[in-house]
């Protein structure tokens, strides 16, 4: 079943809405709007914006960098809630004419300079020709369709900088953080990102790759062929390999061991004969809490179990049951497991 694409590009809205967009980006717009009541609610909000700015010529010479500390909360508020299928409405219902003209001037400055908040993304044009896409912290994994088709599945404080459209001989972006790329086939355009100093270069393929704090990258291929490099060194991975830099920036290939290095998207949990050292710090990292354990031979108690989808409170029970273990809430992200376990 596929995912629901829960972002498309103001741009490629607004060529649509023109009748401008390729057939199959004009499908997948149609299959976006139909995945969701605030995807549909959206759009039209924005054709309506965009209808009614169209005989609106005098916006061109208004001063918006005057005006725009005045609507910046507006703009910014523009966010579709998929999980109520509620919008909070940028405009009043009764607006002044000067100030509906200002405000409908700004909003389509931001989207042509500035691109949008959409979803409860951050979308901004860091300089001129260029749009950068950030999933906002405390927000989980979204998703965007690129102008090319392709799909970056962001995980929450990560952002990609590409340039806008997508154009060139090269599909090029800059990653910071986390992602996960389904790459779409184009034979003569080759889709490159980069990362501090790293380039993994696809033709079309399925990769995740991991760049947050200090100087490592880490790549993991689940289909395809890549080529990832740092400065002259070049290694080529085959399906089931992982890459990663080390402290002197050398390239590190093996196979990957890990089930769990993409489970802030898949949101499970697979363990088999797993240390409960490193089970625990599995869980940390997919739910955002801190667990402590008071008997460290516990951290060597193997667990073998799947969790697929389910909620902390779950997973915490099970573990309780499994090893007859005490678990307490310490605040309000942080749990204690109290006793030996095993």
């Amino acid at each position: 079943m596929e995912e629901n694409r829960d972002y498309i590009e103001e741009h490629i809205l607004i060529a649509y809405l023109n009748g401008n967009t390729h057939p199959d980006v004009s499908v997948e717009v149609e299959r976006w709007r139909k995945s969701s009541l605030s995807n549909e609610t959206y759009f039209r909000q924005i054709q309506n914006l965009w209808e009614e700015a169209a005989g609106y010529e005098e916006y061109q010479h208004i001063d918006l960098e005057a005006r725009w500390a005045a609507v910046q909360k507006e703009i910014t508020a523009l966010k579709i809630h998929s999980d109520t299928e509620k919008m909070e409405p940028i405009l009043p219902i009764k607006v002044s004419w000067t100030k509906r003209i200002l405000r409908i001037a700004a909003i389509f400055m931001v989207l042509m300079t500035f691109a949008a908040v959409v979803h409860q993304y951050v979308t901004v044009g860091s300089k001129a020709g260029q749009t950068v896409v950030i999933a906002e912290e405390n927000m989980g994994t979204k998703t965007v369709t690129l102008p090319d088709r392709s799909t970056v599945w962001l995980k929450q404080g990560s952002n990609v900088t590409y340039a806008s459209g997508l154009e060139g001989k090269e599909r090029r972006l800059s990653l910071e953080g986390e992602a996960y790329f389904e790459v779409v086939h184009h034979p003569d355009r080759p889709f490159v990102v980069t990362t501090k100093g790293t380039e993994t270069r696809v033709l079309g393929t399925s990769f995740h790759i991991k760049s947050t704090d200090g100087p490592h990258t880490e790549l993991v291929l689940i289909t395809g062929s890549v080529a990832f490099s740092k400065g002259r060194e070049s290694l080529t991975l085959v399906p089931g390999e992982s890459v990663s830099t080390n402290s002197k920036g050398e390239l590190i290939k093996k196979k990957n061991m890990d089930p769990n290095f993409m489970s802030w998207k898949t949101e499970s949990l697979i363990f088999e004969d797993t240390p409960m050292k490193k089970v625990v710090e599995d869980i940390k990292k997919l739910y955002q809490v801190d667990l402590l354990l008071d008997d460290e031979s516990f951290g060597q108690c193997p667990l073998t179990a799947v969790f697929e989808k389910e909620s902390l409170e779950k997973v915490l029970e099970t573990l309780s049951l499994l090893f007859t273990i005490e678990v307490r809430a310490e605040g309000a992200t942080a749990y204690r497991l109290s006793g030996k376990g095993c």
